[in-house]
C-alpha cells in the first residue's frame, strides 16, 4: 500500500508536529484519504477545448463520504501552510556527494544518470488532487455549501504557489502548467454560484 499504508500516515502526522508549517504533509494525507474515499473513472471520450487541446473528463464515484470530507478538509489545511517542501532538491545533493570526484566522462554521466532518475512522487498526487477540486466544491453546493465550496475552489492556487516554489525541475512546472489548466473546470463551478 505504501503511501496509503496505516503505518505512512501516522509517520506522516507525526511529520506534521515537526514540521508544522509545511503542507506537503496535510497534502500526502489528503492524497491518502482520497485514494480510499473515491474511485476516479476517466471517460472514454477525449473531447477538444477551444484551443484544440485534449480534454478528458474525470468522473469521481464516492466509496465513503466522511473520509472524503476529511480528505478535502487536509486539502484547506495544506493550502493555508506558509510554504511546500519536499526536500528532493536535498536529497538528490545527498546522493551526489557520495559520488566519487568526477575525473572521467563516465563519472559525469553517472551523476547526470542519478539526477535524471530522481523521484518526484509527489507529483502525480497533486495533479489528482487538483483534478477533483471542480466536483466536491460543485457537491458543496448543491449542498447549501458555498463559502465552503469557494474556499475548495481556491485551494487550486495554493496547490499552484507551493508547488512552483519548491520546484527544480521543468517536469513540476509542466505539472504546475497543467493543474493552472485544470482551473477551466472549476470556472464552470463559479457560474453556477453566481
Amino acid at each position: 500500500e505504501g503511501l496509503f499504508s496505516d503505518v505512512t500516515v501516522k509517520e506522516l502526522r507525526q511529520a506534521k508536529v515537526f514540521e508544522p508549517d509545511n503542507a506537503r504533509y496535510n497534502y500526502l494525507l489528503c492524497a491518502s484519504m482520497l485514494k480510499k474515499a473515491v474511485d476516479e473513472k476517466k471517460s472514454n471520450t477525449v473531447k477538444r477545448d477551444k484551443r484544440g487541446n485534449k480534454k478528458i473528463d474525470y468522473k469521481y464515484v464516492i466509496k465513503d463520504i466522511e473520509l472524503l470530507d476529511k480528505a478535502m478538509d487536509e486539502l484547506f489545511k495544506a493550502s493555508q501552510k506558509p510554504y511546500y517542501r519536499t526536500y528532493s532538491m536535498e536529497m538528490l545533493k545527498e546522493r551526489l556527494n557520495v559520488l566519487p570526484e568526477r575525473k572521467r566522462i563516465e563519472d559525469t554521466f553517472r551523476a547526470i544518470s542519478i539526477s535524471a532518475g530522481g523521484l518526484l512522487p509527489d507529483l502525480a498526487l497533486m495533479r489528482n488532487m487538483a483534478r477533483i477540486i471542480p466536483f466536491y466544491a460543485e457537491r458543496m453546493l448543491q449542498e447549501g455549501e458555498r463559502e465552503k465550496a469557494k474556499a475548495i475552489l481556491n485551494c487550486r492556487y495554493s496547490i499552484m504557489k507551493h508547488m512552483e516554489s519548491s520546484s527544480f525541475t521543468l517536469i513540476e512546472l509542466l505539472v504546475v502548467k497543467g493543474i493552472a489548466v485544470m482551473g477551466e473546470r472549476d470556472a464552470e463551478v463559479y457560474k453556477k454560484m453566481g
